[in-house]
């Protein structure tokens, strides 16, 4: 059996886990890049523990976003930066509001933080991801920052759209007339389902 959830990180019944993961992060002191890997080490310690899969999969997640704010390449605004930190620093501390050594469930709240973190900036998590995709796919542009990327970006999706969207000649339509982006047959231009 398996059990969804909708929630909303401004969901009035969540202002305590709001606080609590908010609050992490304020007291959190530290360099960045210590918080960061002790939550890839507190996640790699997960492996051994009985965790229900739904939370470990959100779980799972704990690395990338360590890898979202070390990344020099890649600039966070001060709400989304104080958002990912205060996630992960809410999933290294064992005594948040549910403690971490309460049987299966203990990473419930842990695995609620992370993914409201991910829902409040959902835009900017998926932008990181295309760019780290970028990056592993070119190593040799790895160099490249988020501006000129999202500039680069920019520049070969207006080329793409303008190259689907070019009238084809009509030497190659049957009906004699100009179709949008079709060959041979005149064919509905536009379908709605």
């Amino acid at each position: 059996m398996r059990v969804e959830l909708t929630l909303s990180a401004n969901d009035p019944s969540l202002h305590a886990l709001r606080d609590a993961w908010l609050g992490a992060g304020d007291r959190f002191a530290g360099d960045t890049a210590t918080l960061a890997h002790d939550a890839r080490a507190m996640h790699a310690a997960l492996a051994d523990r009985d965790i229900p899969p739904a939370l470990r999969d959100v779980l799972a997640l704990v690395p990338r976003v360590a890898d979202l704010v070390t990344d020099d390449g890649w600039l966070l605004t001060p709400e989304q930066r104080r958002d990912f930190v205060g996630a992960l620093a809410y999933f290294i501390d064992n005594d948040d509001l549910i403690p971490d050594n309460v049987g299966r469930y203990g990473y419930l709240d842990d695995a609620l933080v992370i993914r409201l973190a991910l829902q409040s900036s959902a835009q900017e998590w998926q932008d990181w991801n295309d760019y780290r995709q970028f990056r592993d796919t070119y190593p040799a542009l790895a160099d490249v920052d988020r501006d000129q990327w999202q500039r680069d970006r920019d520049v070969l999706i207006d080329r793409m759209v303008k190259l689907s969207h070019r009238p084809r000649s009509s030497a190659n339509d049957d009906a004699g007339e100009r179709s949008y982006g079709t060959r041979g047959r005149a064919s509905t231009r536009f379908n709605i389902r």
